[in-house]
């Protein structure tokens, strides 16, 4: 996922005025909050500007909030529509109830249940169509056309200006962060502010988290948390990855003999270090296949040490770290032989064509057992 850098350089202040002036009515001032525990870490000084206090747990509600307010006359004859699974929704449905318009927001039928009753909560109707957000807006932009004023989620000019009031910066270019430093930037905030960001709200922490170890990285370093509206059986995914994108653990798949004391001799091989997960599937004889999870203090140099103990000992082994659908499957990969198993994935344009026979369909897959660490894990690799 890409993070946005942002430098210093101020945007001209009667640009964003006339924006701003409408938003006071309903937006909360939100100040930089500092994270100190962070900013030791990395040196520097760590502030973020909490969006996820705002009434939706949101910045958007200030795009949203912008477009209906331009077009409110028009819009009190037509009423409105959206689609959104989520932040969107809610900032049009505020937006509408602040304005006194009607709203109607197109769901998808698997938005969690949270999501909708907030949505209706703030007197919105909720329209549950489609499996995802294209066909949830494919139905919203047909109510459209019967007359409602369609307001965007994101592609146009006032919604944008209305995001764009989050932070008067120029853009200073693109980081690429994992899945599991954003999951280790939801950590960072809850430990220094004891909040919970979403994971794209944690997004830009993550970017600045990679920005402050280059040469640049330093003094005054400022993030957005631009959303706290966090599914909870998402915490359990966080909790597994976060120490990951931290670099305090490493994940491996080790080839052990299938006999007595085999395990507690590789444990001896990895010192006193904590192990974080074991898995296990018999797959061989005399041959075991295990997926371990191992505690890191010192990051890149102690997983250096980490391979170097385990190849030295003659180990045969896969570091998974980086391999994320790895990490997703492989640790569930436990109990007896799987022969003739294979782990697929597949690129769909309609989820709807699942179902049935792949070839008939003519849905074009590729297969991913070739790997060694899932030929290790499925059977069939010796």
């Amino acid at each position: 996922m890409n993070a946005v850098v942002a430098e210093t350089t101020p945007v001209e202040e009667g640009s964003t005025n006339a924006i701003k002036e409408p938003q006071r009515t309903y937006l909360r001032e939100i100040i930089l909050s500092p994270m100190a525990g962070l900013g030791a870490r990395l040196g520097c000084n760590v502030f973020i500007k909490r969006e996820d206090l705002q009434a939706v747990r949101s910045f958007k509600i200030r795009g949203a909030y912008h477009k209906m307010h331009k077009l409110r006359s028009l819009a009190a004859a037509t009423g409105v529509v959206c689609a959104s699974a989520g932040n969107h929704a809610q900032g049009v449905a505020l937006s509408s109830r602040k304005l006194m318009l009607t709203a109607t927001v197109v769901m998808p039928i698997t938005t969690p249940e949270i999501k909708i009753n907030a949505v209706r909560a703030l007197g919105a109707a909720v329209i549950l169509q489609g499996l995802n957000f294209d066909e949830a807006d494919r139905y919203a932009r047909e109510l459209k056309s019967g007359g409602a004023l369609y307001i965007p989620p994101f592609d146009d000019p006032d919604i944008i200006a209305g995001q764009g009031t989050v932070a008067r910066l120029f853009c200073d270019g693109i980081i690429t962060v994992s899945s599991d430093e954003i999951c280790a930037a939801i950590k960072d905030i809850f430990e220094d502010l004891r909040a919970v960001a979403e994971p794209a709200g944690a997004l830009a922490l993550a970017g600045l988290k990679r920005y402050a170890r280059g040469p640049r990285g330093k003094g005054n370093l400022a993030a957005v948390l631009s959303g706290g509206n966090l599914n909870f059986d998402a915490l359990r995914y966080v909790s597994e990855r976060c120490e990951l994108g931290e670099g305090r653990e490493a994940v491996f798949a080790v080839s052990i003999p299938e006999c007595k004391g085999s395990f507690r001799r590789l444990c001896s091989v990895l010192g006193n270090r904590a192990i974080t997960e074991f898995n296990y599937r018999y797959a061989f004889k005399k041959l075991a296949v295990v997926f371990i999870g191992i505690s890191l203090k010192r990051g890149a140099q102690e997983l250096a040490e980490v391979e170097n103990a385990l190849r030295s000992e003659g180990y045969e082994f896969q570091n998974l770290s980086d391999y994320e659908l790895a990490k997703l499957h492989v640790r569930h990969m436990i109990g007896g032989a799987a022969t003739g198993s294979c782990l697929a994935a597949f690129e769909l344009e309609d989820e709807k064509g699942i179902g049935g026979h792949l070839e008939s369909m003519g849905i074009k897959y590729r297969l991913v057992s070739e790997n060694a660490a899932f030929k290790a894990f499925l059977g069939g690799a010796r």
